[in-house]
């Protein structure tokens, strides 16, 4: 069973970025060496994203694109710092 916990790295000019580790709660200590980097996002996405993710559990290691459709599923799109 997978556990995410999001960190922030960088917050600038309304964008935040950072990254994701990634728990097995299924192991004795917990966690596995594994983390998805999370690209800047305006701080509203950050905000509600982190929210969204904090009691999130999966059965399975899921990659950014699956927790990305699985969050606007029932979010607004999250808002990806342009280029």
């Amino acid at each position: 069973m997978a556990k995410y916990t999001i960190q922030l790295e960088n917050l600038d000019s309304g964008y935040a970025d950072g990254h994701l580790d990634i728990h097995d709660i299924s192991l004795p200590d917990g966690f596995l060496d594994a983390g998805i980097i999370l690209p800047s996002m305006s701080t509203r996405s950050w905000n509600s994203f982190a929210r969204w993710i904090d009691p999130f559990e999966s059965p399975n290691i899921l990659n950014l694109e699956q927790l990305v459709q699985l969050y606007q599923m029932s979010n607004p799109p999250i808002e990806w710092k342009p280029s």
